[in-house]
C-alpha cells in the first residue's frame, strides 16, 4: 500500500517540476493527462499508485527525480505517453 511518506515525497518532486501542483489529490478516472495534479489510483480502499502528469521534463528536473525517488520503498516509474511523461510510485 502506498504511505503518506510516499505522497508526501511525490508532491516534493512534482512540486520541484511543476510549481503550481494542486495540493488535492484526485482519484483516478480515465488513462488522459491531468497536468498539475497528483492523481491516487485505489483498489479495494487501498492505494496502490500514485502519479502526476508533465509536458516536459529538463535535465534538472531528471537530476532531481534520480536524486530523490529512492526515498520511497515503492516501485518508482517514469513512463511516456503520447505528449506527456507520467511518474509516480506504484506497490
Amino acid at each position: 500500500m502506498i504511505e503518506q511518506k510516499d505522497i508526501d515525497l511525490l508532491f516534493k518532486i512534482a512540486n520541484f517540476i511543476h510549481s503550481r501542483t494542486s495540493e488535492s489529490i484526485q482519484d483516478y478516472k480515465s488513462n488522459e493527462k491531468l497536468i498539475g495534479y497528483v492523481v491516487r489510483y485505489i483498489i479495494n480502499g487501498q492505494i496502490n499508485a500514485i502519479w502526476f502528469d508533465v509536458e516536459k521534463l529538463s535535465e534538472r528536473d531528471l537530476r532531481f527525480i534520480f536524486k530523490h525517488h529512492k526515498e520511497s520503498k515503492k516501485q518508482f516509474f517514469i513512463n511516456h505517453l503520447d505528449d506527456f511523461y507520467r511518474i509516480g510510485f506504484k506497490i
